[in-house]
């Protein structure tokens, strides 16, 4: 009996931590993208447009792949068009809308059975966004 009751607290212990990580990998690419696009402005505009930009991009976002190419495309269509194509490799763009539907899950008390694994292969196509974005929004 207590085998059976150490088992399921740890299942219950590791659907917890990837819960817990799932909402930071999220939170991760959220801060990222905010990070990366708002340098992308205080480098190449002053004044309104500048503040526009900053305080349009600080805002709490839920960073599906819809939303984050339609923020690429106020910048660039071409990029827009680019995001996309690499987006379409390996399944990144279901991984991603992915990732954010659990973490709105969580936030709202729902239950998403998401797994470490799972979780993994997110963090995996954040970096991968976070990469392309600095390739992409980095002029240094």
């Amino acid at each position: 009996m207590r085998e059976s009751q150490i088992d399921s607290s740890w299942l219950t212990h590791k659907a917890d931590y990837a819960s817990f990580l799932c909402i930071r990998v999220a939170g991760y690419l959220e801060k990222s993208v905010e990070a990366i696009l708002v340098a992308h402005f205080r480098e190449r505009a002053g004044g309104m447009i500048r503040s526009y930009g900053e305080s349009t991009l600080t805002r709490p976002q839920n960073l599906s792949y819809e939303r984050l190419l339609q923020t690429i495309g106020l910048f660039d269509l071409s990029l827009q068009r680019e995001f996309g194509l690499f987006m379409a490799v390996n399944e990144r763009k279901s991984t991603l809308n992915a990732l954010i539907s659990y973490r709105n899950n969580l936030a709202h008390g729902e239950s998403t059975g998401i797994s470490i694994q799972r979780v993994n292969e997110s963090l995996t196509v954040v970096q991968e966004v976070v990469v392309w974005l600095l390739n992409n929004f980095n002029s240094s």
